[in-house]
């Protein structure tokens, strides 16, 4: 647990280098991309964690100079780089939550209480389901709410309308993807061999010129 502990600045230099090497911008977009396709085949417990991964490498976007990103702004990469970045993103996840796991070990479980904050510490690690925007949309419309006048004077909208859009937009980009993905499925099953069609492949008779 100590050696993962020392893992993570390496990983972060292995991430910021990957992403700096092709496009962070456009990564952010792909691997949001592969971890909704990923979630809508795989159970929630196998993708625990994996929307805060991607939160996380957005954070780190973010942490970049201007400079960084838009000199790589559009840049073509290889595809490799996306699959590298998810793949050192999972490494990052499993170091923190050695020692993180090497952190209960030390400070034990002596009461409820510590028990209780050793769980909200790796939920707010890696818990970013379906129960994060549950409990944080309740505190953001009260407090924008109170200022959608002030909000319409000075943008032309009140704030908890953005979410809204927001929401839509989700709703529309989520829509195409399943099209795409029901699109991909069914090329994939025609080009997929039927015992049927093997077997007449198999015994076809040869013609006269061949």
């Amino acid at each position: 647990m100590h050696k993962a502990g020392q893992q993570r600045p390496r990983l972060l230099a292995e991430i910021s280098q990957t992403a700096l090497a092709a496009d962070p911008v456009m990564l952010y977009s792909s691997l949001h991309v592969l971890d909704a396709m990923r979630r809508s085949h795989l159970a929630g417990s196998v993708m625990f964690g994996s929307d805060a991964m991607v939160e996380f490498y957005g954070g780190l976007v973010t942490a970049m100079t201007a400079e960084q990103v838009l000199q790589r702004l559009g840049a073509v990469f290889h595809p490799q780089a996306l699959f590298d970045l998810d793949r050192l993103l999972r490494e990052y996840a499993r170091s923190e939550n050695l020692v993180h796991q090497a952190r209960v070990l030390r400070e034990g479980a002596a009461d409820r209480q510590a028990s209780v904050l050793h769980m909200l510490q790796m939920e707010q690690r890696f818990d970013r389901m379906q129960g994060y925007p549950a409990q944080l949309r309740p505190i953001f419309e009260e407090i924008v709410v109170p200022l959608a006048d002030q909000a319409r004077a000075g943008l032309g909208f009140a704030l908890h309308q953005a979410l809204e859009a927001a929401d839509a937009y989700h709703a529309r980009r989520t829509a195409q993807l399943d099209e795409a993905m029901d699109a991909f499925e069914h090329a994939s099953a025609d080009l997929r061999p039927s015992p049927t069609r093997t077997s007449m492949c198999r015994w076809r008779p040869r013609s006269r010129q061949e």
